[in-house]
């Protein structure tokens, strides 16, 4: 049975092994708190293209900058996720400027107001640009990811999308912060089911509505 975040994101990994993980960094960090910076990492890469993408119309940049700029943009959030500079996702500022992303995410609300901003102020032509950009960068992320989850999946032997990845991102950063070991194996030895129901209940509390569709099973 998989595991949701705060929003609802999708981690099909199972309670008791993602639980375990996490009670490593109880109480310093709790498990809302990895979770939600899971969000955040796993949406980063649409949400820097919307700012860009923002900037480049509001300074109305010729259309082959703008699928430059966001096409680069991909990159950035390439940068922050795999290497040392995601550290920034551990950082209350950060934390709090996309969590104020994530109250009004959905619905096409990004999207739509691109579409519209990005129409009236550089046209159809640097409209097309932006999505251009936006699909090469994409491929290119996709691509990279794509081997961070093979590798990923041959050492666990677990099934493995983007979400999983975030997901062990955010914890072996917190853990690497906290000065915690990192590795991602769990020994029998680690799993107390009473500590481990605990903290879980404990998430379901402050969340209620991610745990729904899960629950703890020994």
């Amino acid at each position: 049975m998989p595991i949701f975040s705060p929003r609802g994101l999708k981690i099909r990994l199972s309670p008791q092994y993602s639980f375990t993980l996490m009670s490593r960094l109880y109480p310093q960090v709790k498990p809302s708190e990895i979770l939600f910076s899971t969000e955040v990492l796993d949406t980063m890469c649409g949400k820097i293209c919307f700012i860009v993408g923002l900037v480049c119309f509001i300074l109305r940049l010729q259309p082959l900058v703008i699928g430059s700029v966001v096409f680069s943009a991909c990159f950035i959030y390439l940068v922050i996720k795999y290497t040392p500079a995601t550290m920034l996702v551990t950082f209350q500022p950060f934390k709090s400027f996309f969590k104020l992303f994530s109250l009004i995410q959905g619905w096409g609300i990004f999207t739509t107001l691109i579409v519209i901003v990005g129409y009236f102020l550089v046209g159809w032509q640097g409209l097309a640009a932006y999505f251009a950009g936006r699909l090469c960068g994409l491929i290119i992320s996709f691509s990279f990811e794509s081997y961070q989850r093979k590798e990923l999946h041959e050492k666990s032997g677990m099934v493995i999308t983007g979400a999983e990845v975030s997901f062990f991102r955010a914890y072996m950063l917190y853990a690497m912060k906290l000065n915690i070991n990192p590795d991602l194996d769990v020994d029998s030895n680690e799993v107390d089911v009473e500590r481990l129901e605990e903290i879980f209940y404990e998430y379901c509390a402050e969340n209620p509505g991610a745990c729904t569709q899960m629950e703890y099973a020994q």
